[in-house]
C-alpha cells in the first residue's frame, strides 16, 4: 500500500509499505494536527493507488470537519468517503426518538464499513481499501469501556480492523494514561508541540512502532500552512 508517499516528507521516515490489514494508531495531545495528517494520508493513498476509502467521522459533523481542513488547504478527494456517523446517529435520534447508544453505535459504526462503496474502485466485495476512525475516544467513551476492560476491546477491536483487509488509521487522542494500544496496533505515530531552546513552538512526529517496516526514531518537524502539511526535518533546536 502507499502510505509512505501520502504525506509530503514522510517517505524520509519510512522505506517500505504496508501489507492489508495494517492497523496505524495515529496519537497526541489536542492541537496536534491528528485529524488534518490522517486526512491527508488517506487522499494520498487514494491518489497514488487510485482505490476507494472511508472516513468515518465521530466526533464532527462532515460540513464542521471539512470546514477546519479547508484553512490548511485539505479537500477531500474525490474516492474518499465521509460516514458522519456523529451526525447521522443525532439526526435520527432526533427524527425518530430513538436513541443510538452504547453497542448499538459501535454496531452501527461497524457495519458501515461493510457497505460497499458505489463507484471507483474497491476492495474485496465492493468494500474500500483504506478506512479511517476518528476517533477511538469517542468508542471508548459510547460503550463506557472501563480502564481495566480497555486492553481487551481495543485488541478485539483492532482485530475487527485487521481482518478487513484494509489499511486502517485509527486516531487516538492522549488522555495522560498508558495506552494499551500502542502495543496492540501494527505501527504508532505519535503528533506533538514542542519548543526550540528559544521557546519557539513546533509541531512533531515521531514514529514509535512500524512492525515489519524500517523506520527512522526521533523527532521530525511538520509544518502547516494554507498549502497543507508536511514533514520537513529533524528536531529544531534553535
Amino acid at each position: 500500500m502507499s502510505f509512505r508517499n501520502s504525506v509530503k516528507g514522510l517517505d524520509q521516515l519510512i522505506s517500505g509499505d504496508m501489507k492489508e490489514g495494517y492497523v496505524i494508531l495515529i496519537t497526541g495531545a489536542p492541537g496536534t494536527l491528528k485529524t488534518a495528517f490522517t486526512f491527508t494520508a488517506m487522499n494520498g493513498m487514494l491518489s497514488e493507488s487510485g482505490k476507494r476509502g472511508i472516513y468515518m467521522t465521530l466526533e464532527h459533523k462532515r460540513e464542521d470537519l471539512l470546514w477546519g481542513l479547508k484553512s490548511l488547504g485539505i479537500t477531500q478527494h474525490k474516492n474518499l468517503g465521509i460516514v458522519d456517523i456523529a451526525g447521522f446517529k443525532n439526526n435520527l435520534n432526533q427524527i425518530s426518538g430513538y436513541n443510538i447508544t452504547g453497542t448499538g453505535f459501535y454496531e452501527l459504526m461497524l457495519k458501515t464499513m461493510e457497505s460497499p462503496i458505489e463507484n471507483g474502485t474497491e476492495g474485496p466485495d465492493g468494500k474500500p481499501w483504506f478506512c479511517a476512525i476518528d476517533s477511538l475516544n469517542v468508542v471508548l467513551s459510547v460503550l463506557r469501556i472501563s480502564h481495566e476492560d480497555r486492553r481487551d476491546f481495543v485488541n478485539n477491536f483492532l482485530n475487527i480492523l485487521k481482518s478487513k483487509n484494509m489499511v486502517s488509521l485509527v486516531v487516538h487522542e492522549e488522555t495522560g494514561q498508558d495506552l494499551d494500544e500502542y502495543y496492540i496496533a501494527d505501527a504508532v505515530i505519535t503528533l506533538g508541540i514542542d519548543r526550540t531552546d528559544k521557546n519557539m513552538p513546533y509541531r512533531y512526529i515521531i514514529i514509535r512502532k512500524m512492525r515489519g517496516i524500517e523506520h527512522k526514531l526521533g523527532q521530525f518537524v511538520i509544518d502547516a500552512n494554507k498549502e497543507g502539511i508536511e514533514i520537513v526535518g529533524q528536531k529544531m533546536k534553535t
